[in-house]
C-alpha cells in the first residue's frame, strides 16, 4: 500500500509523468515490486486505481499465486541469480507461466544471471563468495490463493489464516546464502537499462 500511496503523491509534483512512474525493488522490496504488476492487488492497495509504468525486482520471492493471476500489462524485469537457494529462481519460472496479461501473455521477462547468489548486487557482498543467511526463507513454500479468497500452502496442503501463517511458513522454510557478484551486478544495471530504454522511460 506505501509504493500505491506514493504512486498517488508523485503526480503532484510538476516535474514528474503521471504516466512514467515506474516501482523497482530489491528482495523483500521486489516482492511489492513485482506484485504490483497484478491487478487484484491493484484493485485492493490502489486507492485510485492507479497503475505503475513498469516494474524492476531483484530477487523476489515469487512462492505467492493468485487465483487471478492477471497482470496489468506492464512491462515487468525479474533480475534473479541462478545460484539463489534463498529465493530459488525456478519459482519465478513458475509464476510467470501461470500469469497473463489483460490480452495475451504476461509482459514479464525473467534474467537469470549465472554464477550469482541472493544479493549479487550488493557492493559490499561482492568480497565474499557467499554467506549464510540464518533467518529461513519462506520461498520454498507455495502459497496458492483459492476461489473464496483464501490460502492454501499447498506443499503440506494446510489452509492459512493470521493464526497460522507463522507456523506454515516455518514449516516449509529454508536457510540460504546471500553473496555479491560483480559480474552479476554489471549485466543487471546493463538488462535494467535497456529495459528502461524498451519502455522509453
Amino acid at each position: 500500500r506505501a509504493a500505491f500511496g506514493g504512486l498517488d503523491a508523485l503526480p503532484r509534483e510538476p516535474r514528474i509523468d503521471p504516466d512514467r512512474i515506474g516501482v523497482m525493488g530489491f528482495s523483500k522490496g521486489a516482492i511489492a515490486a513485482l506484485y504490483a504488476a497484478y491487478q487484484p492487488v491493484v484493485a485492493r492497495a490502489s486507492p485510485s486505481g492507479a497503475r505503475f509504468a513498469l516494474h524492476i525486482a531483484y530477487s523476489p520471492c515469487c512462492g505467492l499465486r493468485l487465483y487471478e493471476s492477471l497482470t496489468t500489462g506492464a512491462p515487468v524485469l525479474i533480475q534473479t541469480g541462478a545460484l539463489d537457494d534463498l529465493v530459488p529462481p525456478e519459482r519465478c519460472s513458475e509464476l510467470i507461466a501461470t500469469s497473463r496479461g489483460p490480452a495475451g501473455p504476461a509482459n514479464i521477462q525473467l534474467k537469470i544471471l549465472p554464477e550469482a547468489h541472493h544479493a549479487f548486487d550488493h557492493p559490499l557482498l561482492s568480497l565474499f563468495e557467499k554467506l549464510p543467511i540464518t533467518a529461513p526463507s519462506p520461498a520454498y513454500c507455495h502459497l496458492q490463493q483459492q476461489a473464496d479468497g483464501s490460502f492454501v500452502e499447498t506443499t503440506s496442503n494446510r489452509k492459512v489464516d493470521g493464526s497460522n501463517l507463522n507456523e506454515v511458513l516455518a514449516a516449509c522454510s529454508r536457510k540460504g546464502h546471500a553473496g555479491g557478484n560483480e559480474q552479476a551486478d554489471a549485466a543487471a544495471l546493463g538488462n535494467t537499462l535497456a529495459f528502461l530504454k524498451a519502455a522509453a522511460f
